[in-house]
């Protein structure tokens, strides 16, 4: 799709599932799972930290590193990160 135009995917990408920006909490890091949904590249499940576990709060800030990413992470929604002993609904 964008490669008919450049030949080559673009140097970042969009988190197509990416809650709008809050404050950045301070707090323990926590391993967790977080999906991510790339512009291009579609659905991937990527390791992490969340600095914030709140699976009733409106969002869970997530730490990872990928080249793709200009952040150095993202607000994802509590159904989008999964941790050991998460809530379940």
């Amino acid at each position: 799709m964008y490669e008919q135009f450049t030949g080559r995917p673009p140097k970042y990408q969009n988190i197509m599932n990416r809650l709008p920006a809050r404050d950045k909490p301070t707090r323990e890091r926590i391993p967790v799972q977080a999906r991510i949904v790339w512009e291009y590249d579609g659905e991937q499940w990527k390791g992490g930290h969340a600095l914030r576990l709140d699976p009733d709060g409106p969002a869970i800030y997530v730490e990872f590193l990928d080249k793709r990413n200009k952040f150095t992470g993202a607000w994802l929604h509590p159904d989008d990160v999964d941790w050991d002993n998460k809530p379940r609904r």
